[in-house]
């Protein structure tokens, strides 16, 4: 699978960094995933770095609450995309 960065916004607040519209490929299909979110966090000497998949909020009497709308539900693909979607991004912001 190869995946692109189409486009990243930086927006820094607590562990968010920006949002990004990635392009996953395969030589059979092609799938665009607007509006992810990029995050990463320092804690403790040891730091974090995740893709939030797009997701959509409902209203529950407390307040909002969000789900996500595409979901990798194995870990260690999860890991594989989340490596390929940084270096994309990075291919993006350095103009690659």
């Amino acid at each position: 699978m190869k995946v692109q960065c189409l486009d990243y916004r930086p927006r820094a607040m607590r562990t968010l960094r920006g949002f990004c519209d990635l392009k996953l490929e395969t030589e059979e299909i092609s799938l665009v995933l607007k509006d992810c979110s990029v995050h990463h966090k320092t804690e403790e000497g040891s730091e974090r770095q995740w893709i939030g998949l797009p997701a959509t909020s409902f209203r529950i009497k407390t307040g909002k609450k969000w789900t996500n709308v595409v979901q990798i539900p194995d870990r260690d693909q999860e890991h594989a995309f989340e490596a390929l979607a940084f270096e994309a991004i990075d291919n993006w912001c350095n103009g690659s």
